[in-house]
């Protein structure tokens, strides 16, 4: 658990730091939540989901069995969003503009802020 949380914390750090090229940190924000999301699996849960998309799955569980508040349900939306775009900004060289970056950036670090009191 210790590690995902530590590789989050990176991958955040990386993704605030580059401000050059939108799309890859974006992509860093995305495996941020990534490794954030394994890491309150791997304490409350055990065990963590084979495929990215299902991830939100898996975070309505610790929703559902009382591992975290519900009123984090919040970050739902933006986690899945955010999961489902991660092929195109890993793999894609399509624009990805300025805003769309501080936003998934912004995002990543209000979720990692907040799991955080669940490690």
């Amino acid at each position: 658990m210790t590690e995902h949380i530590e590789d989050a914390e990176s991958w955040l750090k990386h993704a605030k730091q580059e401000k050059e090229n939108h799309r890859v940190s974006a992509a860093m924000a995305v495996h941020s939540v990534i490794k954030t999301l394994n890491a309150l699996f791997e304490k409350h849960l055990g065990e963590m989901p084979g495929r990215h998309d299902h991830a939100t799955d898996y975070f309505r569980r610790l929703i559902d069995e009382g591992h975290i508040k519900s009123e984090e349900s919040k970050y739902t939306p933006n986690i899945q969003n955010m999961l489902q775009k991660k092929a195109d900004v890993d793999y894609k060289a399509d624009y990805f503009s300025k805003a769309d970056r501080d936003r998934w950036v912004k995002q990543a670090e209000r979720f990692q802020r907040s799991a955080k009191s669940y490690l």
